[in-house]
């Protein structure tokens, strides 16, 4: 079975796919109009109307530059698959969201090993996260997630009794975090 992602972006209508499509004339064309002699006419106004009609102009200012949202509903189907999965590596995925994080996260009930070296967007919830959810972990990695502070460590360390292999380094910990 294959699995799709959906993303959607907030479109006004001057911004549908027909409205990039460009009204090519006949007269645009030298290859069209030898090859062809009725191509060289002119099309007629009413045809020219209706043309305009299905294909809107082009404005730039319409476009909306916000990013593409999540659908939840790809992540909720995803998730299923999540529940029996033992291994989890997401290493170097920057651009992961953190709502997207906190829910594989919550519902990766049977991880055993999960890789998250570089992943910005991982914080201190989601080690909380991960110390209520994924108990059976017995191998983390979240080295350069700068989000993370002691604060978390301490949260999944306490969540997590089967934990043998801790790998981290470059986050936001201070040798004073270390003493308390």
């Amino acid at each position: 079975t294959t699995t799709t992602t959906t993303t959607t972006m907030s479109t006004s209508p001057s911004t549908s796919p027909r409205s990039s499509m460009r009204r090519v004339s006949p007269r645009s064309s030298a290859s069209t109009s030898a090859a062809s002699p009725s191509a060289s006419a002119s099309l007629d106004a009413a045809t020219q109307e209706s043309l305009d009609a299905l294909v809107p102009p082009f404005d730039d200012a319409a476009i909306d530059p916000t990013p593409p949202q999540l659908v939840t509903a790809p992540v909720d189907a995803l998730t299923k698959r999540l529940r029996s999965l033992f291994v989890l590596d997401l290493t170097g995925i920057v651009a992961l969201p953190a709502l997207t994080l906190g829910h594989v996260l919550k519902n990766a009930f049977h991880l055993r090993r999960i890789a998250l070296s570089d992943v910005t967007a991982l914080g201190n919830e989601h080690m909380g996260a991960m110390a209520r959810n994924c108990r059976d972990l017995i191998w983390l990695e979240i080295n350069r997630c700068r989000a993370v502070t002691a604060a978390g460590i301490v949260q999944a360390l306490e969540g997590l009794r089967h934990l043998r292999r801790l790998e981290m380094s470059e986050l936001a910990i201070s040798v004073d975090d270390i003493d308390r």
